[in-house]
């Protein structure tokens, strides 16, 4: 043991350190509060056409899970497709492939799961809980993706953002009257005809661009975050080893 003098002294430095990561992490996810709060003042209060999900998108449907000797867990060759389950789809909104990814062979991404593909700008939902209501927007990180049979997409038309398509679906309120909608003791299971039916109210697109600019705003702002955080960790790590060695 190092004398208590010291024991202190680390602990001071590594309590600093600790306390800056977590102000990092609470930062970044006061980004989502911000967004949440920006679409109750532009939309929450205001009365607008409430229309089917089935009137807005040109395409939903869910996906399809191939046998378990089909998905991979890492790129074998180079036109494999990233295939996303429930895990992956988050309670912010965004696709977290990063975490445990799979992969699907190109040949079976075209063939077996060929009603499932999905692009960058679709919106994806859990249809299979608990618990419902994890939400994603596929990212271009890829030109083409692969979701299961758990998970709904939603392939917005020119009358409606995909980006308030994923913040309308998330709205609390709306959100409580869909999963209210869901059948299932052990499991809750949100119906195909149900998302068709669904309604949500639709503003103009003037005002979707609008609230569009402030998310892309504030996700600019969160990258930024998201970066110095890492260095902060980074950081930390570096103050235990060192403090240890």
């Amino acid at each position: 043991y190092p004398p208590l003098t010291e024991q202190k002294r680390i602990a001071s430095l590594l309590t600093r350190a600790d306390r800056l990561r977590q102000l990092r992490r609470t930062a970044h996810d006061l980004g989502d509060a911000l967004l949440q709060s920006v679409f109750l003042e532009m939309f929450g209060d205001v009365r607008f056409p409430e229309i089917p999900l089935s009137e807005l998108c040109s395409f939903i449907t869910k996906g399809t899970t191939p046998q378990s000797s089909d998905i991979n867990d890492y790129a074998s060759e180079v036109d494999d497709v990233p295939f996303l389950k429930v895990y992956h789809l988050t309670n912010n909104g965004k696709v977290d492939f990063d975490y445990s990814p799979t992969w699907v062979s190109n040949s079976i991404h075209n063939g077996l799961l060929n009603r499932s593909k999905v692009y960058p700008n679709d919106v994806l939902m859990n249809i299979v809980g608990p618990p419902l209501g994890k939400f994603g927007i596929v990212p271009a990180s890829y030109p083409e993706w692969n979701v299961n049979q758990a998970i709904a997409i939603f392939r917005a038309k020119k009358q409606i953002l995909p980006i308030y398509l994923l913040h309308a679906l998330r709205y609390p309120k709306t959100l409580e009257k869909m999963i209210s909608q869901a059948v299932g003791v052990r499991q809750l299971n949100l119906s195909l005809e149900q998302c068709r039916d669904f309604r949500i109210p639709v503003p103009p697109l003037s005002l979707q661009e609008e609230f569009a600019g402030v998310v892309a705003r504030v996700e600019s702002l969160r990258g930024r975050m998201g970066e110095s955080t890492r260095q902060v960790e980074g950081l930390f790590e570096s103050l235990l080893a060192e403090a240890f060695s």
